[in-house]
């Protein structure tokens, strides 16, 4: 669009240096009559008149084409205005679930954090008390085993 707004703007420019060159090197034609002379008026054989009237007509031909350019532009910038808006309203949704996502990771890591620390707080007396019951175990399977050792001594196995 930058490239367009300058493209339009050195055409208009030159569209009118040019009409400045033309109209700055043609005879004035309105020079006022004086009191005793007749009305001017301009022979038909004159090439001045049938080149300004090829300038006038160039001129609107090229005016034409510029209202049919900007014509065309705004119907352009029209339709691109018209897509930027659902897309733009897309984003919005897109960057409002987003930092809903965030949030929700957020609680998480907090919520699994808290559960770890639990998780380590009851791990360390629950593994004292199993560590105290396979020794109280360990234990009395070695006296059991103590017995029947002498057990089968006193019968003699």
């Amino acid at each position: 669009m930058k490239k367009l707004g300058a493209f339009l703007a050195v055409i208009l420019t030159l569209a009118i240096l040019f009409i400045v060159a033309v109209f700055s090197f043609l005879p004035n034609v309105e020079a006022k009559p004086s009191v005793n002379s007749k009305p001017v008026t301009a022979p038909t054989d004159n090439p001045f008149t049938q080149q300004e009237e090829d300038y006038r007509t160039q001129l609107r031909q090229i005016d034409q084409a510029l209202q049919d350019r900007n014509g065309t532009y705004q119907n352009q910038l029209q339709t691109l205005s018209s897509q930027i808006a659902p897309a733009q309203s897309q984003l919005d949704t897109l960057k409002a679930q987003e930092q809903s996502l965030l949030n929700q990771i957020s609680e998480l890591e907090v919520t699994r954090t808290s559960r770890l620390q639990t998780y380590e707080t009851q791990l360390i007396p629950a593994r004292n008390q199993h560590r105290a019951r396979y020794t109280e175990l360990q234990k009395q399977i070695q006296e059991a085993q103590a017995k029947l050792t002498e057990i089968n001594t006193l019968l003699g196995r």
